[in-house]
C-alpha cells in the first residue's frame, strides 16, 4: 500500500497548519462584527440633534405640493398654510413694525380677515368686502 502525502507534509501537520488557520478566521470574523456593532451602536447614540438650524422649512403633501412653509424674511418670521393651487389661506408674521399678524385668505389668495398688532400701537382688524374694500378696519 502506498502513501497518498501531496506536497510531502504529514497528515498531523496539515491538520495543526488548518486548525491554525481557523482561529485566524474565528478572529477576524470576531473582530469584523465587533467592529459592526460599535458603528451601529455609535450610530444610535447622537440620531436626534438638539438643533435643526435653516432658513426655511417646507412641508408637503403626497404629491410635492407646498402645504406649509416657515420662513425667516428681512421682515421678520412668516408661517403660512397653503392650498392645493399653491394660494395661501393664513398666515402668522412679525416685522420690526409690528408685534404681529395674523391673516386669514380666501381661496384668490386675497386677504379676507386680517388681526394686527403694532409696536407702540393699538391692535388692529381688518375686515375686507367682495370688492376689496373695507367693511370694518379699526387700527
Amino acid at each position: 500500500m502506498t502513501d497518498h502525502d501531496p506536497g510531502g507534509i504529514g497528515l498531523e501537520r496539515r491538520i495543526a497548519l488548518l486548525e491554525n488557520e481557523n482561529r485566524w478566521f474565528r478572529f477576524a470574523g470576531a473582530a469584523v462584527l465587533l467592529f459592526a456593532s460599535g458603528v451601529v451602536i455609535l450610530g444610535q447614540a447622537n440620531s436626534r440633534p438638539a438643533t435643526i438650524e435653516a432658513r426655511e422649512i417646507v412641508l408637503r403633501d403626497d404629491g410635492g405640493r407646498t402645504r406649509v412653509r416657515l420662513a425667516v424674511t428681512p421682515e421678520g418670521p412668516v408661517l403660512g398654510t397653503v392650498d392645493g393651487p399653491e394660494q395661501p389661506r393664513a398666515g402668522l408674521g412679525a416685522s420690526a413694525g409690528s408685534a404681529g399678524d395674523l391673516t386669514f385668505f380666501d381661496g384668490t389668495g386675497r386677504a379676507g380677515v386680517g388681526l394686527g398688532a403694532g409696536v407702540g400701537t393699538d391692535p388692529g382688524i381688518l375686515l375686507p368686502g367682495v370688492d376689496g374694500n373695507p367693511l370694518l378696519a379699526r387700527p
